[in-house]
């Protein structure tokens, strides 16, 4: 067989970059990526949640319930590699690289036609568009945090893949099945993304029913489907069907109550006319057509990208700007040869899929939600420029090619250097920097300690402490009870006691705190929740306390403190 180097070169690429400073960039876990973290390490350890669930369909946190195949996927790697940013956030990079691969394949399966860049040398669409992927800003950002879109994306993907394989195999359809059911368990934008994507598969691509009726097949997609009764019974009953209640646009709390205040203007005359012009249904309705506009906009797509500094590096849209021009005439290129079906598929997936989102508050320029439109832009991108380069001349075909590639990829290197110098250090807040520092740092202090009080009001502390600490999930599962907080737990102190000797929460005031804390006791505090003013505590401690660590920003700003007696 013969080796392709083109797509193990941009394989590797692809790998470099999202595992280059995986560790420490972005500077810390997220709360989310903390609390999915020590749920994969409880689920390697103990084949429990922290929660004590055994081998759980939908996964209970602290404050929400979530879905459960993020927490699986990072499993072996904490299990074997042991509880840390690196070892957490590999398995993301490595589906990013996967994804890439499938991307590669189905560009190919669904576009076969090479360019000639010479004698003995052609390029394929596919390679285009992997390329286009691996240097994608949207999807570099994501494969570099534990979150949901990584295994989303790949078993879609995964899905497509079988079901444009099942000509030649008919069991493909039965995986291509398992792998949409699947998409299920990852993230709860998935009940509405995936069935859209199935029916546009299915009106695109037509099944060969004829492979699909054979006995070993249908007896494969009727067991492949039991895969889906435990998620199905939580989106429909349990509770993965609250989260979209929560968020979708008809609760928007703002929205309901500007429709109540104009329906109580003074001027107006006619409160019946009112109300069939300005009511619920006509607000969602404005809602989720701005949603969907701003979700194709150059704004979001190509300016700006999303406005949570967490979800997006500033000065840049999710997508680079060198390859908008490509991506119209993609479009072009696609429309005007629309009555072959297999042309139709990305340019409906690329208007369908931002509907899910729409219907979100704030779901326009969601970067988390709208991630699936990664697919279509990079395949239609890649369409519009095998266009361009099939048009040139033979001759100077392959060095229209190494120019374009200079541009994108200098465009790219402009974001790298953005996202490595600046992002990296400038978005520490929403990061949440300074746990990791302020626990890992303090083991032997909190080992040696007879009480230990952290503050739980800055942010929730209790899964963080016990990750980086580390605490292993089965003292863990044994010593919680609960972290709803108690007035007064102690004098001065409101908060809830895990274990023996750890009060997480936050004493009644400055003094307060200063009492609370004995010989032999710690005191986890909050610069910005218990501190007064912008007074440090390192350089000027209170009488009768020492500051034992100090963790600050990248400003040199205290943010964290380890105070003792």
């Amino acid at each position: 067989m013969k080796i392709k180097w083109g797509i193990i070169i941009v394989l590797l690429l692809s790998l470099v970059l999202r595992v280059y400073r995986l560790g420490d960039v972005p500077v810390s876990l997220f709360g989310d990526e903390v609390d999915a973290s020590y749920h994969a390490w409880s689920l390697a350890t103990t084949l429990r949640d922290y929660r004590g669930h055994f081998l759980p369909s939908y996964i209970q946190s602290l404050s929400e319930w979530r879905a459960p195949l993020e927490m699986y996927v990072v499993a072996p790697f904490v299990g074997l590699l042991g509880p840390s940013t690196f070892a957490a956030r590999l398995p993301m990079a490595i589906l990013g690289v996967l994804s890439v691969y499938l991307t590669y394949l189905i560009t190919n399966l669904l576009f076969p036609k090479k360019i000639s860049l010479g004698k003995k040398h052609e390029l394929d669409t596919g390679l285009i568009t992997a390329f286009i992927l691996a240097l994608t800003p949207w999807h570099f950002h994501y494969t570099r945090n534990v979150v949901e879109q990584p295994p989303l994306f790949v078993l879609i993907l995964l899905g497509v893949y079988f079901y444009l394989k099942a000509c030649d195999k008919a069991y493909c359809y039965a995986l291509s099945l398992l792998a949409f059911i699947l998409t299920f368990y990852t993230y709860s934008i998935a009940n509405l993304a995936t069935p859209i994507i199935v029916l546009i598969l299915l009106f695109c691509i037509p099944p060969k029913i004829k492979e699909v009726i054979k006995k070993n097949t249908l007896g494969l997609l009727l067991i492949t489907s039991l895969a889906i009764l435990p998620i199905a019974y939580q989106i429909v009953l349990g509770q993965a069907a609250g989260r979209f209640k929560f968020i979708n646009i008809a609760n928007d709390r703002s929205t309901l109550d500007q429709i109540v205040l104009d329906r109580n203007r003074p001027w107006l005359e006619s409160p019946l006319l009112e109300k069939v012009m300005n009511n619920k249904l006509t607000a969602i309705g404005g809602g989720f057509i701005s949603n969907y506009l701003t979700s194709l906009s150059p704004q979001f797509l190509f300016l700006d990208g999303d406005p949570n500094y967490r979800q997006s590096v500033d000065h840049f849209g999710v997508f680079l700007l060198a390859l908008a021009p490509f991506l119209l005439i993609g479009i072009y290129v696609l429309v005007r040869n629309i009555k072959d079906r297999a042309n139709l598929f990305p340019l409906l997936w690329l208007l369908l899929i931002p509907v899910g989102s729409s219907l979100t508050q704030g779901g326009g320029s969601h970067a988390s939600r709208l991630f699936l439109m990664n697919f279509p832009f990079v395949v239609i991108t890649s369409v519009g420029l095998a266009r361009v380069i099939s048009l040139i001349k033979e001759k100077i075909r392959p060095f229209v090619a190494v120019a374009i590639l200079l541009v994108v990829v200098v465009n790219f290197s402009a974001y790298f250097y953005r996202y490595f110098n600046h992002y990296a250090y400038e978005s520490s807040h929403v990061w949440q920097y300074g746990y990791e520092q302020l626990f890992g740092r303090s083991r032997d202090l909190v080992a040696n300690a007879d009480r230990v009080f952290i503050n739980n009001t800055n942010e929730p502390s209790l899964y963080r402490f016990a990750f980086y600490l580390p605490i292993k999930p089965g003292d863990f599962q044994k010593d919680f009870t609960t972290d709803i907080p108690t007035p007064n737990l102690l004098p001065g102190f409101s908060g809830f006691v895990f274990g023996d000797k750890y009060y997480f929460g936050q004493a009644d005031s400055f003094e307060a705190m200063i009492n609370l804390i004995q010989p032999g006791d710690l005191y986890f505090a909050s610069q910005r929740m218990e501190v007064p003013g912008d007074w440090d505590l390192e350089k000027s401690p209170p009488s009768g306390v020492k500051v034992l660590l100090t963790v600050r920003d990248f400003y040199q700003r205290p943010l964290l403190y380890v105070l003792g007696k």
